[in-house]
């Protein structure tokens, strides 16, 4: 195994523990840095109502980080933050390290779906992609086929 692939499947063992600690995980950001990792829903500028999903597209944050070092939207200014997270499309992981699994960054941007309804609506699904990953990084699936669909 190359060294990319040990670092691969280290960060999807912490991903697949973050994953399963959600709750302790988003509420270990840092107060300061919380806009960085602020759903489109939770900004105050939409009228969507807020539910475990928007944990969800933080989590994608924290991935996305995780596997590239860097976030999904580095702007400094608040209102070009509150912006990105509405209106702008998260690069794929893979345009910033193209030795990522293209299925991890599958799963990371349906994590960082802005619309709540087309992001993973349950935890076991989210680890059950993630596992199914660590398992063989370079296996092609559907992902989210665990997830149930709200009606």
């Amino acid at each position: 195994m190359s060294k990319n692939q040990d670092l691969v499947k280290e960060n999807l063992e912490k991903a697949i523990y973050l994953t399963r600690n959600i709750e302790q995980s988003v509420a270990n950001i840092e107060e300061k840095r919380k806009l960085l990792y602020v759903s489109p829903e939770q900004t105050g500028r939409l009228n969507i109502q807020i539910d475990h999903r928007s944990s969800f597209y933080s989590l994608g944050v924290i991935l996305f980080r995780l596997f590239t070092q860097q976030y999904p939207f580095p702007h400094t200014d608040e209102m070009q933050l509150i912006y990105a997270h509405i209106a702008i499309e998260a690069p794929s992981i893979i345009t910033i390290d193209d030795k990522l699994p293209i299925i991890l960054s599958s799963v990371i941007a349906k994590l960082l779906n802005k619309n709540v309804d087309d992001r993973y609506q349950t935890l076991n699904a989210i680890v059950y992609d993630l596992e199914l990953i660590l398992e063989n990084s370079n296996k092609i699936f559907t992902i989210a086929t665990k997830d149930i669909i709200n009606s």
